[in-house]
Parts: C-alpha cells; sequence; structure tokens
C-alpha cells in the first residue's frame, strides 16, 4: 500500500507539472499554513474522535459491524514501533491519501462539472470518499463503512476550508489518537471497540 501511494504520489505531481499548476491548485499554498491551522485541525479531531466514540462505533455495532484493528497489535507497549508506525502514518495516509483522495480527486472531479458546482461537489465527496473507503478494506467491512463515512467528512472539511493542511492534520491526529490508544491498550472509552 505505501509503494501505490507513493507512485500515486509522484503521478500526481507529474501531472500537476503537466498542466503547468502547482501546490496551490490542491490546496497546499503555503500561506495556508499557521498556528491558528494546527489548532483548528487538533480541535476538529478531537470533536471527530468523540463524535466516533459516542455515535458511529455505537451505530456500526447496532449492525454488528466492527473495525478490524489487529494488526496494529503489536503497538501495545513498544514505543519504537508506535513511532515508526507514527511516522509512516502521518506520511502515508495522513498526507499523501489526502493529496490524492481530497486534493486531486475532488478537484479534478469538480473541474470535470464545473458547469454544475453542486453536482460536481457532491460527486466528487462521494467518490473519493468510497475509493477511500475500499483502500482500507483490510478492517473488513465495518472498517469500510466507518472509514466511507470519514472519507465524506474529509471530503466537506476540505469543501469548507479549501485547506489542505487541516485535513492533512485532522487525519495525522486522528491517526496519533488512534495509535497511541493500541500503544497504551485501551480497547475504547466506553465499551465500544473499534
Amino acid at each position: 500500500m505505501i509503494e501505490l501511494n507513493i507512485v500515486f504520489l509522484l503521478l500526481i505531481l507529474l501531472l500537476l507539472k503537466l498542466d503547468h499548476q502547482n501546490q496551490d491548485f490542491i490546496g497546499l499554498k503555503i500561506d495556508l499554513f499557521s498556528i491558528q491551522t494546527v489548532l483548528i485541525s487538533f480541535l476538529i479531531a478531537i470533536s471527530y474522535s468523540l463524535i466516533s466514540v459516542f455515535l458511529l462505533y455505537p451505530l456500526l455495532s447496532l449492525f454488528a459491524l466492527t473495525v478490524e484493528t489487529s494488526r496494529f497489535d503489536n503497538l501495545l507497549g513498544n514505543l519504537y514501533t508506535t513511532l515508526i508506525m507514527l511516522l509512516k502514518s502521518w506520511i502515508f495516509a495522513a498526507f499523501i491519501e489526502e493529496v490524492i483522495f481530497r486534493g486531486y480527486m475532488m478537484r479534478m472531479i469538480q473541474i470535470v462539472f464545473k458547469q454544475y458546482v453542486l453536482v460536481g461537489n457532491v460527486f466528487a465527496i462521494i467518490f473519493s470518499s468510497l475509493t477511500f473507503a475500499m483502500i482500507h478494506s483490510y478492517q473488513g467491512l465495518g472498517g469500510i463503512v466507518y472509514t466511507g463515512i470519514s472519507g465524506l467528512f474529509f471530503g466537506v472539511l476540505f469543501l469548507y476550508f479549501r485547506n489542505l493542511y487541516i485535513n492533512i492534520m485532522v487525519h495525522g491526529f486522528l491517526n496519533t489518537f488512534f495509535l497511541f490508544k493500541k500503544y497504551w491498550g485501551i480497547v475504547s472509552l466506553i465499551t465500544y471497540e473499534y
């Protein structure tokens, strides 16, 4: 998966170059990054974590769906492995996935539907969320559903702020919370497993 993410990122950079575009095109304008952006992202990540714990996971459990996370069980008490996974998570999940699914894919769909802005935005959010969910199929059906919902959230977030740094940081903070939860052996803040 990491190799595929890198290939897609390089392809996107090549396509941007061929189209005479730069990182601004996908929402990575340098002037959009600030301490305020970091704080907003952190607060959004905490809010989404609480929504997940108190709403999304209970809803998944009503349908007997769980998110398969056993591949991360080796993090329990292993700080070195957790920190390495954290670094990989910020680079290959938070940064590259947001560039691919929100920064590039959504932007290109919006261009295709430029005459129909609302349709383009809705289709961009739905399509990017579905593809985002499918790359997380290793988490089982519950993981696909949860990640699809998260993809919808990330899509709306990107449309609202038009700032990919926020998406990257929210994604990174959410992954950080999850990885340290696994490191500390916290099953859940309440009775629902995730």
